[in-house]
């Protein structure tokens, strides 16, 4: 019995012995398995950084307008009449908001009242200076003659000589009140704000009708929607990837479905700053794309997702014919004979002819 129990024990040693390797190779299978996930993922990345585009710029652009102006007062005047609201459609030239000065429309009225004084001044001096210039010619014959003394003639010319004085002092007085009478006039207009092209009317003036504005304060924005570009703030340390002409892909925020294609048509000249976060500044460089066309009812100041590639989209064709000419003459330069060879040979292609 005890010989049967030794068997067994030496049989369940054998069992676990021979066991261990399976359990060795099942873990070496998993490290297999392991290492060609890691191998496989390897060969991903790198094929992704080899086909992955080169040169993108990802960012955000805001549809501005070429044609924008920001309408303010140049001189101070009361809200008389609101004619259009924003969203509004107007023509050039057509009146927007009317504002009204009455201290500057009493001036303007006094000044005009002296005008009219002034010329009526001019007409009698101007009759005057006639009368004095016959009365002082016929004193100087009446003198020549004898009849009269050189004192009553030379009283005529004096008195001829002052009308003419004054006559020319109240021409310039009328000058300068005429061009005073022109400023007056001109800031009076300028309180009726009209459209300075077609477009679109972006703002309101933000107050009711008789409040009062101060010169300089802002009234209203105007924008032309024929003149939208997107616009978009670049890295100045990704400037160097962006040039006039390179392909661009852009999706708008309100229209997601439909992608847009265009290209950059302009890059700023100067770097601004843009803060991100409380001491945190960022220089960027304002660039300019063009759109090949916009989404219909595209609004001033919406946003779209752009995607600038490296490449350009218009790249200029090479011109063979004037780099072969620019060759010839660099070979003429450095061989002068390949000039009197070429002579030679038009003189005896001209010989053949005949």
């Amino acid at each position: 019995m005890s010989d049967k129990q030794a068997n067994e024990k030496h049989d369940k040693e054998q069992n676990q012995t021979a066991q261990e390797p399976s359990l060795f190779e099942e873990k070496k299978a998993g490290g297999g398995k392991w290492k060609t996930r890691l191998f496989l993922f390897a060969l991903i990345s790198v094929i992704g950084l080899i086909f992955w585009p080169k040169g993108q710029i990802n960012g955000e652009g805001l549809v501005q307008a070429e044609r924008f102006a920001r309408i303010g007062l140049t001189s101070s005047g009361i809200l008389k009449e609101l004619l259009h609201k924003k969203g509004d459609v107007v023509q050039k030239g057509e009146l927007l908001v009317r504002f009204e000065n009455p201290e500057l429309s009493r001036k303007l009225e006094e000044q005009k009242l002296s005008l009219e004084i002034l010329n009526h001044d001019k007409t009698r001096l101007e009759k005057q200076v006639a009368f004095l210039t016959k009365d002082k010619d016929r004193k100087n014959i009446l003198f020549e003659n004898g009849v009269i003394g050189c004192l009553q003639f030379e009283k005529a010319s004096l008195d001829f000589e002052q009308a003419e004085e004054e006559l020319a002092m109240r021409a310039k007085e009328i000058e300068s009140m005429e061009g005073e009478i022109r400023f007056l006039k001109e800031k009076l207009d300028a309180l009726e704000l009209k459209a300075p092209f077609d477009g679109i009317l972006l703002s309101d003036p933000g107050i009711t009708v008789g409040n009062l504005l101060k010169e300089g304060d802002f009234v209203l924005e105007f924008a032309d929607p024929k003149s939208f570009f997107l616009e978009i703030l670049i890295p100045e340390k990704q400037v160097e990837k962006v040039r006039p002409g390179s392909a661009v892909k852009a999706r708008f925020r309100a229209f997601s479905w439909k992608t847009y294609s265009g290209e950059v048509t302009k890059v700023g000249p100067r770097t601004t700053e843009e803060v991100e976060k409380v001491f945190n500044v960022k220089y960027v460089i304002p660039c300019e794309i063009k759109l090949d066309e916009l989404p219909v009812g595209a609004k001033y100041g919406m946003r779209a997702w752009v995607k600038i590639s490296g490449r350009r989209s218009n790249n200029p064709k090479p011109q063979p014919s004037v780099q072969k000419s620019e060759s010839d003459s660099l070979q003429r330069f450095i061989n002068p004979k390949i000039l009197e060879t070429k002579i030679q040979k038009g003189k005896s292609n001209d010989s053949s002819g005949k």
